[in-house]
């Protein structure tokens, strides 16, 4: 059975996209002490709240606090700095450049 083309699988996506924008994940470090991301915590770029972030927590390996958050690609650039708000408070943060871990692939290498 030969699908119409009006009922394209990816259409709805399409939409959806030129109606919010495309987002990208990104990884942050945080300046924050007493209290890490859990999730849906929002992102404040230029005081306006731009997205939110996934998931977080603190790092052992790092010694830092980490963050996923959806940012709106137009607004991705390298050293990208931002604030994300942690139980009312806005804390400090910047985009991860670099991978954060094994960045050279030694590790995996063996």
């Amino acid at each position: 059975k030969k699908r119409s083309q009006d009922r394209h699988a990816g259409l709805h996506g399409i939409g959806r996209q030129q109606d919010f924008g495309h987002e990208k994940d990104a990884v942050a470090e945080i300046d924050a002490d007493d209290a890490d991301v859990k999730g849906y915590e929002p992102l404040w770029i230029n005081d306006e709240v731009v997205g939110f972030c996934t998931s977080g927590g603190y790092s052992h390996h790092l010694g830092k606090s980490m963050a996923h958050a959806f940012v709106p690609t137009p607004l991705i650039a390298p050293g990208l700095t931002a604030e994300i708000e942690i139980l009312g408070r806005r804390h400090a943060a910047r985009r991860m450049d670099t991978p954060i871990f094994d960045a050279d692939g030694a590790r995996m290498r063996g």
